[in-house]
């Protein structure tokens, strides 16, 4: 129903409610934390000693998979695999919260 990435991390979903529902929570790791793990395979692309890239990597031009194993790519080295982990997953408190009760039958019933 949506992806919540910045705060403040609140979603409506009243319109897609029915009598009975389940709901799926799914967690995503940080961008910046794919970027720290990907440090830890090979280079793919050259960059100088200011971390800014010199070339674009033919795999890339070629709008394919790197062969090293990457996820990212980004045109200026920010991280390295010495870097720490930044904090992630779902970090509470999390609620659930209904703006008014009702009852399930007569409004799912109605008009039959």
């Amino acid at each position: 129903m949506g992806v919540l990435w910045k705060p403040p991390y609140q979603l409506d979903v009243t319109g897609n409610l029915l009598a009975d529902n389940d709901l799926e929570v799914r967690v995503a790791n940080r961008w910046v934390n794919r970027l720290i793990g990907d440090a830890h395979r090979a280079d793919d692309a050259r960059f100088d000693e200011n971390g800014k890239i010199e070339a674009w990597p033919a795999w890339l031009l070629a709008g394919d998979r790197s062969s090293t194993g990457r996820y990212t790519f980004t045109g200026q080295r920010l991280w390295r695999e010495s870097d720490p982990l930044v904090t992630s997953g779902l970090l509470g408190p999390v609620s659930l919260r209904y703006a008014q009760a009702m009852n399930a039958h007569e409004h799912f019933n109605e008009g039959f």
